[in-house]
Order: structure tokens, then sequence, then C-alpha cells
């Protein structure tokens, strides 16, 4: 079985040896602060200004799009242990460990090694559970109260939480009773019904307040609340919050660390090297042959390189995005206006070879999450808007769609046949001889 582990930093956005320090966007607004710095008020999402008016002597570091330094040792030290690595964000990140009992030993000795390799400034807070919607969920709660049930251990400046479900296995040597029938809910649930909505991580802020303003305060009083005012309220996506209540949550990990890169590369025969004035062209060959990869591997790419050899020597030109690049117009898109730049420089030169490389791939995730929810992952984790588990036949299913996509793009979607060209054309026809006058 493979146990999850969730990592939430702090002050991983920089490798500065100062004190107080704080990174922060082109908006002027903080990302990440050291812990000394945090311990004195500033937090991320206060302006710059704020933050040094709170400390003078505060260190501003502007961000940037790359892997954070601190992140880096974070994922580098958990590969060493483990090949399920998902990096989420720069402040967090998912992996898994195996073991036919929780692997504790490990946890720690992971712990062990960033407690050496981070600075005194920076540290994380791992949630240690059965799934990875758990684990998350205990590190979102702490954030808020104590965990009930849960154990807190430290590993010096780095935080361990283990989960009320497995804190009872260490408890009593892992002889924890299990239910005897199906109809009986399985125990790790029942700490999830005293989960603070403050902590309930799937759905938005807005959402949290709005939930807190109907009087639901914990998890478990969603049970409480009909199913159908909540659709009203909030929507299809409101059937996937009882889920919660009826389920293991579960989730899973995509590991996409090591960053892999997807490489494509155009080379002219012996003696028949092209003019650069074609390099544009060539890019938007490669281009689409990148999209293609990165569309089966259902990735997107941070960095994008163009390097292109001549008889004068080898240029590169790169572009980094904050948002995963995906298809053919994107990538061209990035490295077009840094490219015009550079052929006029090329006008007598000769390609002889030209390498298009994609860095920093990450998962695409869903923007429609109720598709997600039903259409996606395995069976156990799809829900339907009636509250079944068996999916619906043709009809049914298609109209579910439809209300799916055009509850959130209005008007997109419609049924029914759309008329050919020919069609529309003699309806056209029919209606203006309808409208001649007729002289008797």
């Amino acid at each position: 079985m493979r146990y999850t582990a969730y990592c939430a930093g702090e002050g991983l956005r920089s490798l500065s040896t100062a004190a107080l320090w704080a990174t922060h966007t082109e908006a002027g607004v903080v990302t990440d602060a050291s812990l000394s710095a945090r311990e004195q008020g500033v937090r991320p999402g206060l302006t710059i200004q704020s933050a040094k008016a709170l400390l003078r002597d505060l260190e501003c570091i502007p961000e940037t799009d790359a892997l954070p330094g601190g992140m880096d040792v974070v994922l580098q030290t958990v590969a060493d242990q483990t090949p399920w690595v998902e990096w989420i964000d720069p402040d967090t990140c998912w992996f898994q460990l195996s073991g036919k009992h929780p692997p504790l030993r490990e946890l720690r000795t992971i712990l062990q090694r960033l407690e050496q390799a981070l600075t005194p400034q920076q540290r994380v807070c791992a949630g240690f559970a059965e799934t990875p919607d758990l684990a998350r969920t205990l590190v979102e709660w702490s954030r808020v109260e104590r965990v009930p049930g849960a154990l807190y251990w430290r590993v010096g400046r780095q935080l361990w939480l283990l989960s009320p479900e497995l804190a009872k296995q260490v408890r009593h040597r892992g002889k924890v009773a299990r239910p005897v029938a199906d109809a009986v809910r399985p125990p790790q649930l029942d700490w999830l019904k005293r989960l603070p909505i403050l902590a309930f991580w799937p759905v938005s802020e807005s959402v949290r307040l709005r939930l807190l303003s109907l009087g639901v305060h914990r998890l478990g009083e969603l049970a409480s609340v009909p199913a159908a005012y909540l659709q009203r309220q909030f929507g299809p996506d409101a059937w996937h919050w009882s889920e919660w209540l009826r389920s293991v949550p579960t989730g899973s990990v995509r590991v996409n660390y090591p960053p892999l890169q997807t490489q494509v590369e155009w080379a002219a025969a012996l003696g028949e090297a092209v003019r650069s004035a074609q390099l544009p062209d060539i890019l938007e060959t490669l281009a689409k042959q990148a999209a293609d990869v990165l569309y089966q591997r259902e990735t997107g790419a941070l960095q994008v390189e163009l390097e292109w050899e001549t008889e004068c020597g080898v240029q590169t030109v790169h572009r980094s995005a904050k948002q995963p690049l995906v298809g053919e117009v994107q990538i061209c898109a990035a490295l077009q206006e840094t490219l015009q730049t550079a052929l006029p420089a090329l006008t007598d030169e000769r390609l002889e070879r030209v390498r298009l490389t994609a860095r920093s791939l990450r998962p695409l995730r869903g923007v429609q999450q109720s598709l997600g929810v039903d259409l996606g992952g395995p069976p156990s984790e799809r829900l339907y808007l009636d509250g079944r588990k068996d999916p619906p036949d043709g009809p049914d299913l298609l109209q579910r769609l439809l209300h799916l996509v055009n509850h959130r793009f209005p008007g997109t979607l419609a049924l029914g046949l759309r008329p050919t060209f020919r069609e529309l054309r003699l309806q056209a026809f029919q209606s203006a001889h309808a409208l001649e006058p007729r002289w008797g």
C-alpha cells in the first residue's frame, strides 16, 4: 500500500541567508517570507510596502518563474527516497511511500535530511495519511485549529502530522479493529465530520464564507442541509461535497519530478542547408510535433527553448511562462517575439540544425471540475448529478454534459441538427420568394 505525505513549505521561495526577507510579485504582493519575518507579522498577501513598514531591514526579493531553490532542495531530498513525487506549486508537493505498514521510519529520515539541507529560515509541514486528499486535509486543518486525534511530532523545525486512523495503528501497534460489514462506516471518516468549513480546501474561499453565513461550520453539518437546496445555491458541484461524508476521499499523485523535457529536432541533409529566413516555418513544424507529444502526456511546458546551428555557430533563445504552454500556437507565440529580434542578424547564414526543447513539464488539470469528477478517475470517485453511482444511459448523459458545460459557459452547446449551407440557401430563397408581391 502507498501512503501519501503532503508537504507545505514556508520560506522555500528563496535561498537567502538573511534573517528577514520576503519575495514579491511584479504587482508588489508578498508571496513568501522567512520564518523570522513571519514571526513579526509579514504574511503572504500583504503588499510589499506594508511589509517594509513592519520591518525596516526587510530584504525584498522579486519572484521568478523558475523552480524556487528551497522547493528544489525538498524535491531532491524526497526523490532520493521515493520515485512517486509530484510538485504542485512553489510551496507544496506530494510524495508517496509504500509499505505493508505505515513507513514512519522512512518519513522521519526524510524530515531529518530536510532539517540539515534547509536553511534556518525554512521549514515544511508534512501531513501523512492514507490518501492524497486526506494528507492535504490534515495540513489545511492544522492551519485553522489542532486536528483532534492526530499525532503531532517535530523533527527540528519540521512539523509532522499523522492522521487519526494511522495514529490509532501507532498507539495499538497495528491492532486496529476493522468494520465487520460494508454497512458500517470506516472509522477514518468520523474525524472528517469535524473538519472546519474554513479548512475545506476543495472549494474556494468565497464558497466557504457563504457556507458559514448559512450556519454550516463543520463538514458533518452538510448532511443536515437538503441536497436540493445546496444544488440551487452552489450548483452541481455541491453533490461532490457530500461524497466526502460517504466514502474516503482519494485523489492521485501524478509524478512530475525530476522534471521531464520534450525535445524535437530538424536537421538539413548533407550539403543542403537552408536559408535563415525559413526559421519561423521550421519553428511551426517543430512546435506542432512538440505539441502532439505534450498532448499525449497530458502536460504543458513552463519553459521553451529554440536552438539553431549555422556555419557561424550555435544560437539559442528561450522563454519562460507562468502558465503551462499547450498547443502549437502557444509555443510559437512564446518564442516569436524573441526570434524576430534575432532574425535580422541571420540574413546571410544558412541553417544546418534546429532543435526545440520544452522543459519544466507540468500536468494539466481540467477547468471544469464537474466534468472531471463526473467522467474522470476510477468508478469509486465518480459522482453523478442524481446521486447514483451507475453511469446514466445515452440521453441522460448528453443532457448532463450540456448542463455542466452551459452552466460554466452559457450558450456554448445546444441540441439539434445544424443545417448545411445548401439547406440555408434554399430556406433563404424560399423566404424571399414568399415575400415577392403577386400581381393579378
